[in-house]
């Protein structure tokens, strides 16, 4: 065998070597491994005894989140607490780079939970409401303080609540939040043009449905064709009613005139 052609063998097996080891890195960083995932649960099950001791917290899921820079998402619940449930972030070595236990003790949870119900409320109302135009999508926001930006279009929320004044695992009657800071948007599909008398008969037809069912709101928008924001409650009634739509179009289009200079 010449000179050449080992030097060739030995070249080829280094190239296929480091191949071999980037693919392992490769896919240690996308996928994760078996061990470091193993050292995730244990420290989750640690993090429990000393955090959550005689309680029933669990682990539900190890994740492996490379978003994250190759850490393990431990998913922790619990069937005693409706607000309870969090995660921590654990790296490859086992070692917890995050706690998300704010979620619970912030009352973030709380208020996705409060503002999930609102939005399934909302969209009862809209399936149990024969409506003259049919949306693309339909959803019921309530506007904590916390959530209304500076540049955020916010006519019609005049009330300023906290999150921090919820209770963590509290059950609310969220038609009691909807009445001072929810919010409903609508929106139309792409191509789905409709009029004013559409829009004004939508309002009515939304008011009185979410009256019979005891679903309130402050205020509402469309997104389409016709866009408007801020529409408040007490203004949808039917003398006037497209001229106060065309008016709350102009107001919005003006605003965002302003946003852009």
């Amino acid at each position: 065998m010449t000179k050449s052609i080992k030097a060739l063998k030995i070249v080829a097996f280094f190239v296929a070597t480091a191949i071999t080891i980037m693919m392992i890195i490769l896919a240690n960083l996308l996928l994760g491994n078996p061990v470091s995932r193993v050292l995730a649960y244990n420290t989750g099950k640690k993090y429990i005894s000393q955090n959550h001791a005689g309680t029933d917290y669990r682990i539900e899921a190890v994740n492996y989140n490379w978003k994250e820079g190759g850490c393990y998402s431990v998913m922790l619940k619990t069937d005693e607490q409706i607000d309870g449930d969090y995660y921590i972030s654990v790296d490859m070595l086992g070692r917890i780079t995050y706690d998300y236990s704010y979620l619970v003790t912030d009352k973030i949870n709380t208020s996705y939970r409060v503002e999930s119900e609102y939005d399934n409320a909302v969209n009862y109302v809209i399936s149990h409401t024969e409506m003259p135009f049919e949306p693309y999508s339909v959803w019921g926001r309530l506007m904590f303080i916390e959530e209304i930006s500076v540049n955020e279009y916010s006519k019609g929320i005049t009330e300023e609540i906290s999150v921090n004044e919820l209770e963590v695992n509290k059950l609310y009657n969220v038609s009691d939040f909807g009445e001072k800071i929810g919010t409903v948007k609508v929106f139309l599909k792409t191509e789905q043009e409709i009029t004013y008398g559409e829009a004004a008969d939508f309002l009515l037809k939304f008011r009185q449905s979410c009256d019979d069912f005891g679903v309130k709101f402050r205020s509402i928008g469309f997104a389409g064709n016709i866009s408007f924001d801020g529409f408040l409650y007490e203004d949808i009634y039917a003398e006037g009613l497209e001229e106060r739509i065309k008016e709350a179009e102009k107001s919005l289009s003006d605003y965002y005139a302003e946003i852009e200079k």
